[in-house]
Formats: structure tokens, C-alpha cells, sequence
């Protein structure tokens, strides 16, 4: 779970996103996080895609089955 941390965080950084809020909670083995960011729909998708990719290639996939993420604009969340 640590090194998808990490995969999120360089996704971030690299783009240079910021979170303006975030929950979170922990159900039966699954973590579960809301990220609400300053990005457009289409900027999320790619870095989803980012996410995926990064996380296939190091052999991650079960890991982050266990995760449920979404990542969303901030202006949406908050309306």
C-alpha cells in the first residue's frame, strides 16, 4: 500500500496537483479515500491512466484492487 502511496504521490507532484480535501475510511480489508483536486475531468483521466500503468508495471495490481480512489474536480465535490 506504501508504494502506491508513493506512485499517487509522483502522479501529483509531477503535474503539480493539489488536494484541497480528502476522507477517507476502512471497510472490511479495503481502503477507501475521496481526493477532491484542482483538476478538469480530462486531467484526472490521464493521470488515472498514469496510475494504472505505473501500478501494472511494478506488479501492483492486486494491491490496488484493495484500494477504492476517486479522484475528482474540488468544484464539483463541494457544490
Amino acid at each position: 500500500m506504501k508504494h502506491i502511496g508513493s506512485i499517487l504521490f509522483k502522479c501529483f507532484n509531477s503535474r503539480n496537483v493539489r488536494c484541497r480535501k480528502y476522507e477517507y475510511s476502512f471497510i472490511d480489508d479495503e481502503f477507501l479515500i475521496l481526493l477532491y483536486v484542482d483538476r478538469s475531468f480530462d486531467e484526472i483521466d490521464a493521470m488515472n491512466s498514469e496510475i494504472f500503468s505505473k501500478c501494472y508495471d511494478e506488479g501492483l495490481i492486486d494491491e490496488l484492487n484493495k484500494l477504492s480512489y476517486f479522484i475528482i474536480p474540488y468544484e464539483v465535490g463541494v457544490d
